[in-house]
């Protein structure tokens, strides 16, 4: 143990007291940073989980300066998730795995990160200067118990760029581009982001109801509800005599985790119609 005193004298001593610490880390609980009360901005802490998507990184302007940052997401053995942003320098850490055909797990050591609350509540991660230490796959008895409690199957990691998750509505062909990544419901579900996505799964049906009749009051598009002998709009108190025939078809999609439902809205009944036959032939 190493003690200095007022004089700036330092002394070294033997310590051989049962309970003196040995490891290196004292990672924190997923659960525990996403409970009330359980960020403490002050405190610079450890954390371990396995790299589920990197987001392409990118240069903002902080205080008129050029910061370079990079975006991802750690799962921890029981599915729970956390985003992390590394700035500066760091970012060189994370680049060789960005857009890169990994088949093992990828687990990253946070040392000394800060954690943040956000305005709508989300818990973000962050780098601290030069106090973070980032370690990927680094051979430590606390890599192999995470590993072990891993789940047996698990996503690969996605790659996330602007080209990649923002696909324009109108082009089908994107399928077959290099620039797409398929994500998975559960990421969809959890990350909670809007957006267009490419996902892929089994169709297990297809409902019945495949049209509806919207309100023509300009800038409303309600559905209209069957009334005597007139269709009536709730939003705007109004009685049509009859509706703008909106098209829609819902698919209901399983995939290796979850399952959703699929809701394609067309006013074109060829548009409708085109759509649906580039799913049905593509994905059956």
């Amino acid at each position: 143990m190493m003690k200095a005193n007022n004089d700036t004298l330092i002394s070294v001593t033997d310590l051989d007291e049962y309970g003196f610490p040995k490891h290196m880390f004292k990672f924190k609980d997923f659960g525990s940073l996403k409970a009330p009360g359980g960020v403490d901005c002050n405190q610079l802490i450890d954390l371990i989980g396995r790299v589920v998507s990197i987001t392409e990184p990118k240069t903002i302007q902080v205080n008129s300066k050029p910061q370079r940052l990079i975006d991802f997401v750690i799962e921890d053995s029981r599915g729970s998730r956390l985003t992390i942003t590394l700035w500066e320098e760091h970012v060189d850490s994370v680049l060789p795995y960005y857009n890169a055909d990994l088949t093992d797990p990828l687990i990253v050591i946070l040392q000394l990160c800060r954690a943040r609350l956000n305005d709508d509540g989300e818990v973000r991660i962050s780098s601290s200067y030069t106090a973070t230490k980032i370690l990927f796959n680094h051979e430590c008895p606390e890599l192999l118990n995470f590993k072990e409690s891993m789940p047996r199957f698990f996503t690969p990691i996605g790659s996330i760029s602007s080209s990649s998750r923002m696909i324009g509505s109108g082009s089908l062909e994107a399928l077959s581009s290099e620039n797409v990544t398929i994500t998975s419901l559960k990421d969809i579900y959890d990350d909670k982001k809007v957006g267009e996505f490419w996902v892929l799964g089994e169709i297990l049906g297809i409902e019945s109801e495949w049209y509806f009749k919207d309100c023509k009051s300009k800038g409303c598009g309600k559905k209209l509800q069957d009334y005597t002998y007139r269709m009536y709009c709730k939003a705007c108190d109004k009685h049509w005599p009859d509706g703008i025939i909106k098209y829609k078809v819902v698919i209901d999609v399983l995939d290796d985790d979850n399952d959703g439902h699929l809701q394609i809205y067309q006013y074109s009944v060829g548009e409708w119609c085109k759509r649906l036959f580039f799913l049905l032939t593509t994905f059956l």
